[in-house]
């Protein structure tokens, strides 16, 4: 599949924390002096721990905690875990979360630094990108599946599905 002309990055978020990214008039990562300090996390809460140590191999190099995570799909197993309670995942109600929506078009005219991947960020599959060029690695039939779990005609569905921007 090639890449879409309008790339969406989708970023899922407790709307408690929309006060903060409007009054600051940005997202922040974990690592940031001046984030969130009332933060309310919705993801699995081991997964954002552990991503602590697991380093960026490429430019602008850090660990995930530098970064703001989108995804580039809009329905993602993240999402199906908040809402079911799954996978040390707190259960929230639908009318708790929010989407903030931005473009790959956007990013780029910011002069952003950001890495991808091709898979879920956290597995030693997946492989980190830099470049535009590097979209096309993206399987975007996967990111834009509405069930990730792995198929006989596809083992690797699942951490397909978790591509991160």
């Amino acid at each position: 599949m090639k890449t879409p002309d309008t790339i969406y990055l989708y970023r899922i978020t407790h709307i408690n924390n929309l006060d903060f990214i409007f009054k600051s008039q940005k997202i922040s990562c974990q690592n940031s002096p001046d984030n969130d300090s009332n933060f309310i996390g919705i993801g699995d809460s081991t997964l954002i721990q552990s991503r602590k140590s697991r380093q960026i191999p490429i430019v602008p190099n850090g660990d995930f905690s530098d970064y703001v995570a989108f995804y580039f799909g809009v329905r993602s197993p993240m999402l199906y875990n908040i809402q079911k309670g799954y996978s040390n995942v707190t259960k929230r109600h639908p009318e708790d979360i929010v989407y903030l929506i931005t473009t790959y078009e956007t990013v780029k005219n910011n002069n952003s630094d950001f890495i991808f991947t091709d898979g879920h960020g956290y597995h030693h599959l997946s492989q980190f990108f830099n470049q535009e060029a590097d979209l096309k690695e993206v399987d975007w039939k996967t990111v834009n599946l509405e069930r990730w779990n792995d198929t006989e005609d596809d083992p690797d569905r699942k951490r397909k599905s978790k591509q991160n921007f």
